[in-house]
């Protein structure tokens, strides 16, 4: 996409995944002075198979970090040519682990590497909804301090408060497609369809 557009002129560049649902404009999410900004998921060691790609041994022993997720960022636009080609250049070596996630540990290797500044998305401007059980008692052998599993990070996504102040929703999970679809299309129409402004019903009436 970088060969066939210039950016140079906008502000911020956003991607978001096709699985992704922005609930409400986002455009209040694009400010500060970094380079790039960024979403960590939520209890999910850097140091798991999707993030660890490009990560050294001392990485791999010391990070005390969340991994982060390469389906939601944001780039300025005079930087976004010279970081989508640092990634592509990561992309494109070998890992020195897994040969899956390429795409997403060479996101993490930009981010750790500080090239560029960076900051995540303000708290509980996007969420992750539907991690299954299983991700939350894996990453609980981690959070021992927890007092009930409802307060797992993961969870906490999943919360009507969560759902209330975010601005996108990323419903990304190894659950199957069409479960995911389901509840993004739950969402988009309680969001858009049943509020009480009846969005989506102005917007065709026009």
């Amino acid at each position: 996409m970088r060969q066939l557009l210039d950016f140079s002129s906008y502000d911020w560049v956003l991607f978001l995944d096709a699985d992704c649902l922005a609930l409400r404009d986002p455009t209040p999410l694009l400010k500060g002075k970094e380079t790039i900004l960024f979403q960590t998921e939520p209890a999910m060691p850097i140091q798991w198979q999707q993030f660890n790609g490009y990560l050294t041994q001392s990485e791999m022993r010391s990070l005390k970090i969340d991994g982060v997720n390469s389906g939601s960022l944001a780039v300025s636009g005079n930087c976004f040519g010279a970081v989508m080609e640092e990634w592509d250049r990561i992309d494109q070596t070998m890992p020195a682990r897994g040969d899956t996630h390429h795409e997403q540990g060479a996101w993490n290797r930009v981010i750790l590497d500080g090239r560029w500044p960076t900051r995540s998305f303000s708290d509980g401007s996007i969420i992750f909804p539907y991690f299954p059980l299983a991700l939350v008692q894996k990453s609980n052998q981690r959070r021992r301090n927890l007092k009930s599993e409802t307060d797992h990070p993961v969870l906490q996504h999943a919360s009507p408060e969560a759902l209330a102040i975010a601005s996108i929703a990323h419903l990304l999970g190894p659950c199957p497609h069409e479960k995911r679809l389901a509840l993004m299309f739950g969402l988009y129409m309680t969001r858009f369809f049943a509020d009480r402004s009846m969005t989506l019903l102005h917007l065709l009436d026009v």
